[in-house]
């Protein structure tokens, strides 16, 4: 019997602490959200986050993510992947950046404990900068992810991005460590990089996050 699209979802919330630096340096809160469904055929996975942090009452660091990706299977390792996604980051010089994405994506490992894989594919990019100029090209678009289960309870990941754009590129790395606490529950430490080519005005080029958060899996 086959699924319906809404049958089949796990997925996982977050919430704890982050620290930043570059263009800003504090410490506030951040938000996840995730979903994946993994049948025959496809896959679908989305994913969100915010981090927020206030100091003396002013904002200094607002920065919003939200991407849907879908992987159409080939064969096992080989899928043509489609993907959207959404971000705005004042601090990082932009109020809205759009960028769609299709692609190849091929599993390089996969065993129980260890997955790495890759992609990559033509993107366009739309920016709408602080300073109100906007920006629409395209883009080439390369993705690396790694998932080691060292344990049972012990995951390390890493997961990189990089969209080259004339005069205006972006890398993005998220680091992170998950243990199991009890149940549903796990407490999880990541470090995410982002770099931005050309910045506007005097921007640092790289900004980083240092996140603790706990998450409960559904």
């Amino acid at each position: 019997q086959r699924e319906s699209f809404f049958e089949g979802w796990s997925g996982e919330g977050q919430v704890g602490l982050s620290n930043s630096t570059g263009n800003s340096r504090n410490t506030g809160i951040s938000l996840g959200l995730s979903f994946e469904k993994n049948g025959i055929q496809w896959r679908h996975s989305f994913n969100a986050t915010v981090d927020h942090s206030r100091n003396n009452g002013v904002v200094t660091k607002d920065r919003y993510f939200a991407s849907w990706q879908s992987d159409y299977k080939f064969t096992k390792r080989a899928v043509a992947a489609g993907i959207l996604s959404w971000e705005s980051d004042r601090f990082a010089g932009f109020n809205n950046r759009f960028s769609e994405s299709l692609g190849i994506g091929y599993s390089l490992i996969r065993t129980d404990d260890m997955a790495l894989s890759i992609q990559g594919g033509p993107a366009l990019r739309q920016t709408d900068y602080l300073t109100g100029k906007t920006k629409n090209g395209v883009a080439g678009m390369a993705a690396v992810n790694y998932k080691w289960t060292i344990s049972p309870g012990l995951v390390l990941s890493q997961d990189a991005t990089f969209y080259g754009q004339s005069q205006d590129s972006t890398l993005t790395s998220n680091t992170a460590v998950t243990v199991k606490l009890i149940g549903a529950l796990s407490a999880q430490a990541s470090f995410f990089a982002q770099y931005e080519s050309n910045p506007p005005g005097r921007l640092a080029t790289t900004s980083t996050l240092s996140r603790l958060t706990l998450v409960y899996s559904f």
